[in-house]
C-alpha cells in the first residue's frame, strides 16, 4: 500500500514561520506514513536544503500574492496569474497523485481552488493574523465550507477569524514548533554574546528578534525607549532581525530614522543587530524579551524566548495569551499602546521579578510547547481529513446544514 501523499503549498517567499513549522515536523509526518511535497518560491539554496533535509521534496514555484498596496500594476499581476497557479497546481497534484492538499496561509487561495477543482480533501492552515479583520471573517466562513480540516497556530487564533467556532469538530489548533533542547540560559554564550555586542554585565537589555518588517512594529520599541530613557532605568534595547526587500523603507523611517532622530543612539541606548548567529545564542543576549506585532500566530521566537527562560512583554495578537500568562511568565499589552508596554517594562526592572517570569516562562514551555506536539497535529488533521472527504462532501455537508437552520 503507498503512501498517502500531501501537497503542501506556500506562497510566502522569505522565511519564516510557516517554513519553519514545514521543516520541524516533516521527519515525524513522514515517519507516521505521509509523503509530504512542498510547492513554493525558493529565494535562496539554503531554503530549498533545509526542507530537503527534512524529508520533503521540494518543488519551487513562484505563485501570486495579494499585496497591501493601492498599486494597480499589483493587483492586475494577481489577477492575471491567478488562474494560471491554480492549473499548474493542479497539473502538479495529477502528476504526484496527491490525495491531500494543505493551503498553508489565510490568502493562499490557488490551493484551495485546486482542492475544490480536483475534488481533493482540503487542509487549510491560518498562521497569522495580518489581514484585516473584515477578511478574515470572510475567509473564516469559506473555510468552514470547504476545508476538511482548518489548522490554527494556536487556540486564541479561533475567535480572531469567522465561522470557525460553528466547526469546532474540524478545528485543530497547534503549538509553535519548539526545539526545547536547542534553548537555555547558557552564561558562557551570555558573556561571548554581550561582549561582542558591548554590553555589560550591569546592562538590563531588552531585545526582540525577528525580520525587519511591518508586521513586527518594531517602531513601537523605539517610542517605548524614548518614554523610559529619563526615568533612570538601566535598560538597554535591541532590535535584531535581517532585512525584508519589501520593507526597507519601512524599517528605515519608522525605526533607523527615529533612533537617530531622537538621540538614542548615544550611549548604545538603542541599537540594531543583524541576525548572524542563530537565535539560541541572541536570545542569551537578553534580559527580557519584547514583541511588539500588529500581527501573529503562534509566535515561533516568543516560544524561542521563553524556553530560554526570558520574561516577555508581548502585544496581545494571534495566539500569544496561550503562552503569554499575564504576572505568570508576562505582560499582554494592546498594539501600539506604548504606555501600558512602558509601564510594564518598569516593572521588570525588578531583578526577582526578572528571575521569577522567566522560570516560569521556561516551564511553560517545556511542559506545553515543541515540534513533536505540533507534528503530531499536522498527523492528526491529515487523517481526519482523510476521513472527512473532499472539497464536494464539505460543501454538500454545508448545504444540508444551511437547509436545516
Amino acid at each position: 500500500m503507498t503512501s498517502p501523499k500531501l501537497l503542501t503549498v506556500i506562497s510566502a517567499p522569505d522565511w519564516g514561520g510557516l517554513h519553519a513549522v514545514v521543516e520541524r515536523t516533516s521527519l515525524f509526518i513522514r515517519e507516521s506514513g505521509f509523503e509530504r511535497i512542498v510547492v513554493l518560491p525558493v529565494s535562496d539554496a539554503s531554503m530549498r536544503l533545509r526542507l530537503e533535509q527534512a524529508g520533503c521534496t521540494v518543488i519551487p514555484r513562484n505563485l501570486v500574492r495579494p499585496r497591501k498596496s493601492w498599486n494597480p500594476r499589483l493587483a492586475w499581476n494577481f489577477a492575471c496569474h491567478f488562474a494560471s497557479d491554480i492549473k499548474e497546481l493542479c497539473a502538479i497534484a495529477r502528476d504526484n497523485d496527491i490525495s491531500i492538499i494543505e493551503a498553508a496561509g489565510l490568502h493562499n487561495l490557488q490551493p484551495v481552488m485546486a482542492a475544490r477543482r480536483l475534488d481533493l480533501p482540503l487542509v487549510w492552515q491560518f498562521h497569522s493574523t495580518a489581514a484585516p479583520r473584515p477578511i478574515r471573517v470572510a475567509i473564516g466562513h469559506l473555510a468552514s465550507r470547504l476545508a476538511a480540516v482548518v489548522m490554527t497556530s494556536g487556540k486564541g487564533m479561533i475567535p480572531r477569524h469567522g465561522g470557525l467556532k460553528k466547526i469546532a469538530d474540524r478545528i485543530l489548533p497547534f503549538c509553535a514548533p519548539l526545539d526545547v533542547s536547542r534553548f537555555r540560559r547558557d552564561p558562557e554564550i551570555r558573556r561571548q554574546i554581550r561582549s561582542a555586542w558591548g554590553y555589560a554585565d550591569h546592562d538590563v537589555v531588552v531585545g526582540t528578534l525577528g525580520n525587519r518588517g511591518w508586521q513586527k512594529n518594531q517602531g513601537m520599541i523605539v517610542d517605548i525607549a524614548c518614554r523610559v530613557r529619563d526615568r533612570n532605568f538601566p535598560f538597554k534595547f535591541a532590535i535584531c532581525g535581517n532585512p525584508l526587500n519589501t520593507n526597507v523603507a519601512y524599517f528605515e523611517s519608522k525605526v533607523a530614522s527615529p533612533i537617530a532622530q531622537y538621540g538614542l543612539s548615544q550611549g548604545d541606548y538603542v541599537r540594531i543587530f543583524p541576525q548572524t548567529v542563530a537565535p539560541e545564542i541572541i536570545l542569551n543576549a537578553f534580559d527580557v524579551f519584547i514583541l511588539t506585532s500588529v500581527a501573529e500566530g503562534a509566535s515561533l521566537v516568543t516560544a524561542e524566548a521563553m524556553a530560554t527562560g526570558l520574561p516577555v512583554i508581548a502585544t496581545d495578537v494571534g495566539s500569544l495569551p496561550d503562552i503569554v500568562h499575564e504576572n505568570e511568565n508576562g505582560m499582554l499589552v494592546p498594539v501600539n499602546d506604548v504606555e501600558r508596554a512602558a509601564n510594564a517594562l518598569r516593572l521588570l526592572a525588578d531583578p526577582e521579578l526578572r528571575a521569577r517570569m522567566g522560570c516560569r516562562s521556561r516551564g511553560i514551555a517545556v511542559s506545553s510547547i515543541s515540534s513533536e506536539r505540533c507534528a503530531r497535529a499536522h498527523v492528526e488533521a491529515y487523517q481526519r481529513a482523510l476521513r472527512t472527504g473532499s472539497c464536494r462532501t464539505m460543501l454538500q455537508h454545508a448545504a444540508k446544514a444551511g437547509s436545516t437552520v
